[in-house]
């Protein structure tokens, strides 16, 4: 049998101070780590906190410019509707005018005939007479112009006596009164170069006027002018 080994351990023997370092290096790596760690999410918090902002002026910026743009399309659609309001008053405006031009164009062209018709003729004469049916039966309307020679033109005055006839010659002719006055009792006249009398009588039911008669007194009573036509009415 062969003889034991002998068995021989050895104890070396590790310096302290390689432990230490060992631990100071592991907590510096320990430390760089989390310094990096907060360093870095520091700078990410920044580029979040700075993004941020600018998205916060971005945003701003265009809420400004949304509210802008707001009033700009209200004060059009204001500006649509007054432009459209005030086109619709210069037209209706126009139409008064072109109205009122007519108007005048026709009353300057009755006038000089008028004129023409009256010079020569004496102190009073009566131009037209005219009648008109009413929306009311039996109610018409009516008017008498008057006038004179412009040349020998003065202030006259007076009265003026209208009477209905009948179709049947046995019945009395309807005066002019305030019982059958609707408008323009009495026919009183007062004017120098011509006047339109106008005025509504109410005529009975079973009436059928035929003719017109018509008396121009001056003021003193006297009768000037007398005439009678036929009652016909105008459009």
């Amino acid at each position: 049998m062969p003889p034991k080994k002998d068995v021989v351990y050895q104890v070396v023997a590790r310096p302290s101070g390689r432990t230490g370092k060992l631990a100071l290096l592991v907590l510096l790596s320990v430390f760089s780590v989390f310094a990096l760690g907060l360093i870095a999410g520091q700078w990410n918090a920044n580029v979040v906190i700075l993004r941020s902002i600018e998205l916060t002026s971005i945003n701003s910026a265009l809420e400004s410019e949304k509210a802008s743009l707001q009033r700009r399309l209200e004060e059009s659609d204001l500006l649509v509707a007054v432009n459209e309001t005030a086109l619709t008053q210069l037209r209706n405006r126009l139409d008064e005018v072109l109205l009122e031009k007519s108007d005048l164009e026709y009353a300057l062209t009755f006038y000089e005939n008028l004129i023409e018709d009256s010079a020569g003729k004496g102190p009073l004469e009566m131009f037209e007479f005219k009648a008109f049916a009413t929306e009311v039966e039996n109610v018409f309307e009516f008017s008498i112009l008057l006038g004179q020679d412009v040349q020998a033109a003065k202030t006259i005055s007076g009265e003026v006596e209208l009477s209905i006839i009948g179709s049947s010659a046995d019945r009395d002719p309807i005066e002019f009164t305030t019982e059958n006055s609707i408008m323009g009792f009495p026919l009183t006249y007062k004017f120098k170069y011509f006047q339109d009398l106008a005025g509504k009588i109410k005529l009975p039911t079973d009436f059928q006027p035929k003719r017109a008669s018509i008396v121009v007194r001056s003021a003193g009573g006297r009768s000037l002018v007398e005439r009678e036509l036929d009652w016909i009415l105008d459009s």
